[in-house]
């Protein structure tokens, strides 16, 4: 499917993706939410997907506890390829929120 200007939706999520790798749209939860987009339309990798979330996610804006919650779902649903990247994210998240104990 396309999308406004005929354009492919998979360059408009590799557009999206490239505005967060540059810092241009830095919120936890459109990370995530590209993160989510990259895979279900095949425009990129689990791991690709992952590093949108881990590499910087816990410095981006608009980090509460619900938003890392949200980003851990994400990462669990891309599966065994990317365990090492969630565990990364958990011991992040708990370095930041150290007082959350269920976060797992």
């Amino acid at each position: 499917p396309a999308l406004r200007n005929n354009e492919p939706i998979s360059d408009f999520v590799k557009t999206a993706m490239d505005q967060v790798k540059s810092g241009s749209t830095d919120y936890l939860d459109y990370r995530s939410a590209v993160a989510e987009a990259l895979v279900s339309t095949k425009a990129g990798t689990a791991s690709e997907a992952a590093s949108l979330i881990v590499d910087g996610g816990i410095s981006s804006k608009n980090v509460t506890v619900e938003t890392c919650e949200s980003a851990l779902k994400v990462l669990k649903a891309l599966g065994p390829e990317v365990a090492d990247s969630t565990k990364q994210w958990i011991k992040v998240v708990q370095e930041r929120f150290p007082r959350l104990s269920n976060f797992k």
